[in-house]
């Protein structure tokens, strides 16, 4: 079974801890331009705008193409981390607004974001 929308959302809420960052539907899509640590600061609030539908940009991207960002991004997060991507990943795959990216999420679930690498 999946998660549920509101769980993922706890997940991340949990995984982000006392982070108070905000990520608003004005920010301009600054992710790709993150260093490992600046992308595992963010990452927790850009995945809560992502699930309420407040981040205008496909988050999803950055996580699955690999060929344009490398993996340098990542390098920081440690299991859990990881362990949460993964489960968003899965989440975002079987959800109709990510239908176009349904492939290279499998593929990034398949190479880089393994249930082994979690």
């Amino acid at each position: 079974d999946l998660p549920s929308k509101e769980a993922m959302a706890k997940v991340i809420a949990e995984l982000a801890q006392r982070r108070q960052v905000i990520v608003s539907t004005q920010d301009e899509d600054f992710v790709s331009f993150l260093d490992a640590e600046g992308f595992r600061f963010y990452m927790p609030a850009i995945m809560i705008a992502t699930l309420r539908g407040g981040y205008k940009f496909n988050f999803i991207w950055d996580l699955i193409h690999f060929e344009h960002l490398g993996h340098t991004q990542y390098e920081l997060l440690n299991r859990q981390q990881r362990s949460v991507v993964r489960e968003f990943l899965i989440f975002a795959a079987s959800y109709p607004n990510y239908n176009r990216d349904r492939d290279a999420i499998m593929y990034a679930l398949e190479t880089y974001w393994t249930e082994a690498s979690c």
